[in-house]
């Protein structure tokens, strides 16, 4: 914007001719000063308009530039929430399938316990059993290191999510990865508990089994016991005590034929 100039303004008053009276010198004066005062104010004006112009030229392309940035960033935003939104989907998922192998290794557990007491009880600990349950507790310890390794993993994933753009890809790859690994993992736990049902089967069978052949032996017991009695009794009680002896012995024998 220009400035006002301070040239003096020159004045025709001693420039006129001596012929002329004291009224047109006055008014000759007027009217120059009149006149360049109103040209200095045009000249003002116009400069005033050219600045007012290049102001509004500024703002405008400030202001364009501002939008354009603006949507940029408002494209940019809602592409990473469309990105961030499935990733935290998957990540929910993950910790409803943790907490759910959490909860069947909880009742595995409970079983196992379960088991324990009655084999105790029992009496009945078979090496075999012995061997499935110590493979089967390995077995689940190493599924809880790998849990707390995943676990460590999904932390690591969490801080990875304010990277670059460019690693949002990499991080969905890995996810998938855990995912078929966590149903991997389930199937082999469905694989466990029927295995787990299956010895609960053979130790109800082996129970069966034992009890009756402890009844059996039982009653051959008692049934030795009657006989030695009633053989101690015979000789010291009745001389006929052989011929009973003998009846016995044949009673035994049919019993032992029935069976």
């Amino acid at each position: 914007m220009a400035n006002f100039d301070n040239q003096p303004i020159q004045p025709k008053l001693y420039k006129q001719s001596l012929s002329q009276d004291v009224r047109s010198n006055q008014s000759t004066y007027h009217l120059n000063y009149l006149n360049e005062l109103w040209r200095k104010q045009q000249h003002l004006n116009k400069e005033l308009t050219i600045g007012l112009r290049d102001i509004n030229l500024t703002v405008s392309d400030s202001k364009k530039e501002q939008i354009e940035y603006l949507e940029e960033l408002t494209d940019k935003l809602l592409k990473q929430e469309e990105f961030i939104v499935p990733l935290l989907e998957k990540i929910q998922k993950q910790d409803e399938n943790y907490e759910n192998i959490l909860v069947r290794l909880e009742k595995v557990n409970e079983f196992n316990s379960s088991l324990e007491k009655s084999l105790d009880q029992e009496g009945l600990i078979n090496q075999a059993i012995i061997d499935q349950l110590t493979y089967q507790d390995q077995y689940s310890q190493s599924i809880t290191s790998k849990l707390d390794h995943f676990g460590e993993q999904n932390t690591t994933l969490m801080d990875q999510l304010n990277q670059q753009e460019k690693q949002y890809q990499l991080l969905n790859e890995k996810l998938e990865l855990q995912e078929a690994f966590h149903k991997t993992i389930m199937e082999r736990m469905d694989q466990q508990e029927a295995l787990t049902q299956k010895v609960s089967r053979q130790l109800d069978h082996l129970k069966s089994i034992v009890y009756e052949r402890a009844a059996l032996l039982l009653e051959k017991v008692e049934s030795n016991f009657k006989l030695t009695s009633s053989f101690i009794y015979g000789i010291f009680s009745k001389p006929n005590f052989v011929q009973r002896l003998t009846i016995n012995n044949k009673e035994k024998k049919e019993k032992e034929e029935i069976k």
